[in-house]
């Protein structure tokens, strides 16, 4: 299972082992995979993330390879990691769908725009970018093979932007409103954050009472056009009081930005 959120994941597919084994050979891959990746790059994506522009039909993607030739499978979901590539209803398809990338040089793929009448036009709509490459020469093992395959897929957000938004995403996180709410108790409150621009708004860090608050977004997203409600614990405010709060944000390049912003209590 691969959790709902941007990334690296590997998958181990061990074969043809008897069952006492599998957990002595799983150990084993873990740590000789783990030392595999830290001296063999997996195929590398530009950035962290890729911005859709609605006035195009196609974007294009360049895979970098500084390892071994790997055979590359790339396709968007709509925010289901665990959903299988065919199953996807996600308005794009890269092309071509399955690419060999040879050691220590680039690829190109496009992803492209199918229909997306049923998006919001006021809004942008975030999807996901699967790049799964495996290394050349792997294969499904027959019956009664033993082998092991190193599955490495990386995840990152893909965001459609429509024609005609006005503003500029890089003003969004200035013009997010945050406000806190007492809680049930008087140890705890709701940090509530309101998003009233077009774009998203991605933290890759948010804390306040000395907590870390980030793991509570979805995707560490904040959606246009609605709200977030963060639960504080184990803390004590006063009416009027105000909370201060810090993290950082990531704009269109990947860039991250620190952030420092003021809570006032909700009225």
């Amino acid at each position: 299972m691969f959790p709902n959120q941007g990334g690296i994941f590997v998958r181990w597919r061990l074969s043809g082992l008897p069952s006492t084994l599998r957990a002595h050979a799983l150990l084993l891959a873990v740590g000789t995979a783990m030392a595999s990746l830290s001296s063999q790059a997996a195929v590398l994506l530009p950035g962290t993330r890729v911005v859709f522009d609605g006035s195009r039909s196609d974007v294009s993607l360049t895979l970098g390879n500084d390892g071994p030739a790997e055979r590359v499978t790339a396709w968007v979901d709509e925010g289901d990691a665990n959903q299988p590539p065919e199953t996807s209803k996600a308005p794009f398809a890269v092309t071509p769908p399955v690419v060999r990338v040879e050691a220590n040089s680039q690829r190109s793929m496009r992803i492209a725009r199918l229909s997306t009448a049923r998006l919001p036009i006021d809004r942008e709509s975030m999807f996901w970018l699967n790049v799964r490459g495996i290394a050349e020469g792997a294969k499904t093992p027959a019956p009664g093979d033993s082998q092991m395959a190193v599955t490495i897929r990386s995840r990152i957000k893909l965001f459609y932007r429509p024609q005609g938004l006005a503003g500029d995403p890089a003003q969004a996180p200035a013009a997010l409103r945050w406000r806190w709410q007492q809680g049930q108790s008087d140890s705890a409150a709701t940090l509530v954050v309101e998003n009233p621009t077009p774009w998203h708004v991605s933290l890759n860090a948010l804390r306040g009472q000395g907590q870390d608050l980030v793991d509570q977004l979805q995707a560490g997203t904040i959606a246009p056009q609605s709200e977030a409600r963060l639960q504080l614990r184990g803390i004590s405010l006063s009416p009027g009081q105000a909370l201060s709060l810090e993290g950082a944000w990531i704009d269109d390049q990947g860039t991250v930005h620190p952030l420092q912003v003021s809570a006032q209590a909700a009225h």
